[in-house]
C-alpha cells in the first residue's frame, strides 16, 4: 500500500474554509462572494500545478533553460446540480531558448499519462469513502 496523505479542511464561517496540511501549510477556500479560489477552481489549479511540476522537472533534467511555464485550465460543467466538470482542457505555455515543441509535448504527455497524480486520479476515478466521525 502506498503513502497516505491528509489535509484537514475547516469551515471558519461566512462561506470561508481553511485547508491545512500536516506541516502547517494552509490556503483559504471561499464560496459566494470571494477573494480566493473556490473549491472547484482549486481543483483545476491542483490539476495544472501537479502537471507543471512534472513538466519543469522533465525539461530541466534535460538541462534545458525555461523562461515560461504556465497552464490555463478550462472546466466545462454539466447542466444542473451537482455542477461537476464534464470536460477539462489544459493549455500549456512552455518556452525556453533551447526547448523545442517536441520536448514540451513529450514532457506534457509523460506528465499526463505517467507522473501527475492528480490527472491520473481523475482519469482512473478514485474510490471515495466517507464516514461521520464520533466526536
Amino acid at each position: 500500500m502506498g503513502e497516505t496523505t491528509s489535509v484537514e479542511v475547516e469551515w471558519v464561517g461566512d462561506g470561508n474554509f481553511v485547508a491545512r496540511d500536516s506541516e502547517g501549510h494552509s490556503i483559504l477556500i471561499q464560496t459566494g462572494k470571494r477573494e480566493s479560489l473556490s473549491p472547484s477552481q482549486l481543483f483545476l489549479a491542483s490539476l495544472a500545478s501537479c502537471s507543471l511540476v512534472d513538466v519543469v522537472s522533465i525539461i530541466e533534467k534535460r538541462r534545458k533553460k525555461l523562461n515560461v511555464v504556465k497552464a490555463k485550465v478550462e472546466g466545462e460543467r454539466v447542466d444542473g446540480y451537482p455542477t461537476r466538470y464534464r470536460k477539462i482542457k489544459v493549455t500549456y505555455f512552455v518556452k525556453g531558448p533551447d526547448v523545442t515543441k517536441e520536448e514540451s509535448n513529450r514532457a506534457i504527455e509523460l506528465s499526463q499519462n505517467k507522473y501527475c497524480s492528480v490527472s491520473l486520479t481523475v482519469k482512473s476515478g478514485a474510490e471515495v469513502e466517507w464516514i461521520l466521525a464520533d466526536e
